[in-house]
């Protein structure tokens, strides 16, 4: 299967820095791997948790692969690794302590993506005409949310959304949930950090990705519209769509 890739990161308007991070499949280097990353820890510390956790876990999935180890070990491993990097750096710089970092991972195997996530970062998947969310949100709001506390149009006002209840760098131990999903041809998996969905609905992100126009314009044009609506928050998305063979 032939996959387009694209992603779009934004400041925002709010933010003075842009603490997200991302990675695309380039040549050369490690292929079939999608990542967003959304650090926390403010200053700089946001920034190098998340670019961190990225190059970490790149390193160790292509690592894993020479090793012929199963992508959802190779996923969990990488997370692991990133989370005790992050960790050791932070101990080390008084500057950097308290950083973190959310995470979403796809990994490609055949005519799947394994997905890994620590965080409020999404993925979803765009199949026959409908979008459905693969991961659960990691965060205050999201565990009201399933216990009936919050609707989930009180969840997008909420004053404690920002609060995630699980994150990577910022505990001795962290566990990524694993996910598997089919794709086919057409089928798009997007990546987000909250400052898209914060602003943008799940019925809009799929009209958008369903226009007939390039990754590249379509991801732009999401980001545009977060901002539009205010930008309170860095604003990343990335979506890998499959081409045929």
């Amino acid at each position: 299967m032939k996959i387009q890739y694209a992603g779009c990161t934004d400041i925002g308007k709010i933010k003075k820095r842009n603490e997200d991070s991302m990675y695309i499949p380039q040549d050369g280097v490690v292929k079939d791997v999608v990542i967003v990353a959304d650090g926390m820890g403010g200053y700089q510390a946001g920034d190098v948790a998340s670019s961190m956790a990225v190059q970490v876990i790149l390193n160790m999935v292509g690592s894993a692969r020479k090793k012929r180890l199963p992508e959802e070990a190779s996923a969990r491993m990488a997370i692991a690794e990133a989370n005790r990097s992050i960790l050791d750096y932070a101990s080390q710089n008084e500057f950097f302590s308290g950083m973190g970092t959310t995470v979403v991972l796809g990994i490609r195997r055949g005519k799947h993506w394994i997905i890994a996530h620590v965080g409020d970062s999404r993925a979803y998947l765009i199949h026959d005409g409908q979008i459905r969310q693969i991961t659960h949100d990691h965060s205050l709001v999201q565990a009201m949310i399933d216990n009936g506390k919050l609707t989930y149009e009180e969840a997008r006002v909420h004053p404690y959304r920002n609060i995630i209840m699980r994150a990577v760098g910022t505990e001795a131990e962290v566990e990524s949930d694993i996910s598997e999903v089919e794709y086919d041809k057409g089928d798009i998996l997007l990546l987000c950090s909250d400052g898209l969905i914060r602003h943008v609905e799940d019925d809009e992100l799929l009209q958008m990705a369903l226009q007939k126009d390039s990754l590249e314009h379509i991801t732009q044009q999401m980001v545009d519209m977060a901002n539009e609506r205010g930008g309170q928050d860095n604003i990343t998305v990335l979506m890998a769509r499959c081409e045929g063979r």
